[in-house]
């Protein structure tokens, strides 16, 4: 009975660690497997991750980390970027230079960019050499396209890429252009300067605009016909359907960024040695802030209030408005000799339009006249002189302050606008 049990014994405690052992290589094959399965992952992750570029055929991205982007994609439309010169590069690369403008744009003007792809399928790429104007992301990403035989679309934050149907059949158009449509034409094949926008101030003869068109690398078909008529009209006849698409969103291109100026509107604030107004920490103000400004300036005794008249110019290009009279005086008693001098407020704008704004540089000088008291008849000048260059929103305001020893202070604001040939403003409001 003893031994039998014993027996018995011996094969429970067998049969135990059988047990034991294959649950334990259970546990190690689950492990195993586990294991395997996460650095899968991990690997999958990594590689991920190592495209950085926003650029791609049709893999798919993981959305870049960084800060919210502080404007929607529908905005694109209104994001202003300076002139580009694209030479002799691809599609892929364009949109990594203009992605560069975007993002230096967006650091300038307080913006934080949006992460944004663009899905492009292989294709034989066409270089392109052109010299974008000044103008808003999403025109000068349509521009890219139709010169590298895309047709391009946005979706959220991404732009996919076609290339154009090249279809035989005859088609005939009549396109309404904008009047400047040769001119801008001319000016991104680098044969006229983009800071003239307005044809009727050109001195140049414009070339034919099928040459224009083969300039900037549309080798157009031999059936294909253009031509501009009166009032803007474009006629166009062929049997490409890959022509007609090209000079169609052409038109609608360079229609969608009509001319534009800037508007600058100016006061002159001075402020006594007694005031209490201190600056603000920036140097922007909100319309709300400056009206609360110019009441507070007028309850304080011995301030005095200049508006200045306004004035326009074209994007990129310098203005001056002077309030002077020309001031003679001798300068020897003896041989009777004569200088003449301005005196008065000169004041000097440029204005480069970026993001949602411009970037403005201001000049402001300020020369007055008086009599050396000892003499009664020396003449003694005396100027002041204010710069200051930075970004500013639309419908903001540029806040410079001058302070003189004494305390008083010259507190120069200026607003500038953007507005169309009209005078009307283009858009108003962030």
């Amino acid at each position: 009975m003893r031994k039998a049990l014993a027996i018995t014994g011996v094969i429970i405690l067998v049969a135990c660690g059988l047990w034991m052992a294959n649950q334990s290589r259970g546990q190690n094959h689950i492990a195993a497997t586990s294991s395997s399965r996460i650095q899968s992952e991990r690997t999958q992750i990594d590689a991920e991750s190592v495209i950085a570029l926003p650029l791609r055929t049709k893999a798919r991205n993981r959305e870049a980390a960084g800060p919210r982007a502080t404007h929607a994609p529908s905005r694109l439309k209104e994001f202003m970027l300076p002139p580009i010169a694209i030479k002799e590069l691809d599609l892929q690369d364009a949109l990594r230079k203009l992605m560069t403008h975007y993002e230096d744009a967006c650091r300038k003007s307080g913006e934080a960019p949006l992460p944004l792809t663009f899905d492009i399928p292989p294709a034989a790429p066409r270089k392109l050499t052109l010299q974008l104007a000044a103008g808003n992301f999403n025109t000068s990403v349509q521009l890219l396209a139709t010169l590298a035989g895309m047709k391009v679309s946005r979706k959220d934050r991404e732009y996919r890429f076609e290339p154009l149907s090249d279809e035989r059949r005859q088609l005939s158009r009549d396109l309404k252009v904008s009047p400047n449509f040769n001119r801008a034409l001319s000016d991104m094949a680098g044969l006229t300067t983009p800071i003239g926008t307005f044809e009727s101030d050109s001195p140049h003869v414009l070339k034919p605009l099928r040459e224009h068109l083969t300039l900037l690398g549309l080798d157009l078909d031999p059936s294909t016909q253009v031509s501009l008529g009166a009032s803007a009209n474009l006629t166009l006849e062929t049997t490409s359907a890959a022509d007609a698409a090209a000079i169609s969103e052409l038109a609608r291109a360079i229609s969608e960024q009509p001319p534009t100026q800037l508007k600058f509107s100016s006061k002159i604030v001075e402020l006594p040695a007694a005031s209490t107004w201190t600056p603000p920490d920036g140097s922007q103000m909100t319309e709300t802030e400056v009206l609360s400004f110019m009441r507070q300036a007028a309850q304080q005794k011995g301030t005095s209030l200049i508006t200045m008249p306004s004035v326009t110019a074209r994007n990129g290009q310098s203005s001056e408005i002077e309030q002077t009279r020309e001031f003679i005086y001798q300068t020897d008693d003896v041989e009777e000799t004569f200088e003449t001098r301005n005196v008065g407020k000169a004041l000097n704008f440029k204005g480069d339009l970026l993001g949602f704004g411009q970037e403005v540089g201001i000049t402001y000088k300020d020369t007055t006249v008086d009599f050396d008291p000892a003499t009664g008849n020396q003449p003694l000048f005396s100027s002041i002189a204010i710069a200051g260059n930075g970004f500013a929103h639309v419908g903001g305001t540029r806040l410079t302050v001058h302070t003189r020893p004494d305390g008083s202070k010259t507190v120069l604001l200026v607003t500038p606008e953007l507005i169309d040939a009209t005078g009307r403003p283009v858009h108003c409001g962030k």
